[in-house]
């Protein structure tokens, strides 16, 4: 016979929804109306209103899942990455130690000679970040000065095109305060491209429209117009309303008093943002407001507290999206709000391992580097694998088309 955890649903998240009778109730969606409040079926306006809710309830949800998701596994894999990024470091720095080395014996010919320096000289670059004097000495062996100085010039250039390029998606009249390292302005770059929409993006180009289109447009937008200054008018009274609940110097309690400075300080934010969704909820904390009070609402007014929900929805589905882009950025991997737990351990297991096996090659050449028997076959070994990189290079780049 199954068991209970049988019909267990899950969120979005992979997470066990509670039965009806232990799940908290969320203060936005206690604003719900439904058949119980209002004796009938609902209106259109009605049935809009509970899905607004319930879209702004979910996002909400998942934003905060996907910060605190961030938060718990950010740390220990970066810990952890460092760890092993360190010791990669370590034994690039004696392969490169040893090579070096080797050229100075003479138990190599002219031709492995130069193929040894060319390995020098290429797995230097991977040390840039390091600073390390031993291998700073070494640059200075195998690149002149005037190479150093392109390579800084040509560096500075490409972080100031990527200035540039985050400067071009602020307006004229910001100055933002950029930062210098490559990956922040990556990682600001894809935040403004998610914030911001190219111009005319999601409205429609009207060409050779018939008149008759051209005035349903018109009139279109002179309803919209007048559904947002409808809008803004409820928002204005909700405010009001909270204001005159919550005005401090009207309460006589010091405790009470603290409370309602801390929740009009609250009402104050969230009316200047525009966020009629806190309003509502900082409503059912302080006054009589509910779901049978909305129940009652005209659905005029109904329809225009929609418009308000519905820009609100836009921006926290951007600032979901901006999160996931910040997410990305920060575990190295494409993420999205709907990963579960298991999937995000998975992806950073990856990443570890593939440095781990990273480690075991390198160990491997140490090993073999330190036998001067080995160093002419671990020559040819190398060779043969650069050439099988560049033909795998060569192919791809043609195409299989």
């Amino acid at each position: 016979m199954p068991t209970k955890a049988a019909f267990e649903q899950t969120d979005l998240f992979g997470q066990p929804i509670p039965h009806p009778e232990e799940a908290p109730q969320a203060p936005l969606q206690a604003l719900r109306v439904t058949p119980a409040h209002t004796g009938r079926k609902l209106s259109p306006a009605q049935q809009s209103f509970n899905k607004l809710l319930s879209r702004i309830h979910n996002v909400t949800v998942m934003l905060q899942a996907l910060d605190e998701r961030v938060h718990k596994f950010q740390g220990p894999h970066q810990q952890a990455m460092a760890a092993l990024r360190s010791q990669a470091d370590g034994q690039l720095k004696a392969m490169l130690l040893l090579l070096h080395g080797h050229l100075q014996t003479r138990h190599v010919s002219k031709a492995q000679r130069r193929d040894l320096s060319q390995m020098v000289a290429d797995l230097l670059l991977q040390t840039e970040h390091l600073q390390d004097p031993e291998l700073l000495a070494l640059f200075d062996l195998y690149y002149s000065k005037k190479e150093q100085a392109q390579w800084a010039q040509d560096e500075a250039e490409d972080i100031q095109a990527l200035r540039d390029l985050v400067q071009a998606t602020f307006a004229a009249d910001e100055q933002p305060d950029l930062p210098d390292d490559p990956d922040a302005l990556m990682a600001l770059l894809m935040q403004r491209i998610a914030l911001n929409k190219g111009p005319g993006e999601g409205q429609a180009q009207p060409t050779r429209r018939k008149r008759r289109k051209n005035t349903r447009q018109q009139q279109a937008a002179e309803q919209a117009e007048q559904e947002l200054l409808d809008a803004k008018t409820t928002l204005r009274t909700l405010y009001r309303q909270l204001a005159s609940a919550l005005h401090p110097d009207r309460e006589s309690d010091p405790e009470e008093r603290t409370r309602k400075t801390e929740l009009m300080s609250q009402a104050n934010a969230a009316y200047e943002r525009q966020d009629l969704a806190t309003l509502l909820k900082l409503q059912l904390q302080t006054t009589a407001l509910d779901a049978e009070a909305i129940s009652r609402m005209a659905d005029e007014k109904l329809h225009s507290m929609g418009t308000l929900l519905k820009q609100q929805l836009a921006t926290l589905e951007a600032e979901l999206q901006q999160s996931e882009l910040r997410a990305s950025h920060a575990l190295g991997f494409q993420v999205s709000a709907k990963h579960a737990d298991h999937v995000i351990e998975r992806e950073l297991q990856t990443q570890q391992d593939e440095l781990r096996h990273h480690l075991k090659l390198l160990q491997a050449d140490l090993d073999r580097l330190r036998d001067p028997a080995e160093i002419k076959d671990w020559i040819k070994t190398q060779r043969r694998m650069a050439k099988q990189q560049a033909a795998l290079e060569e192919w791809i780049d043609m195409g299989p088309w």
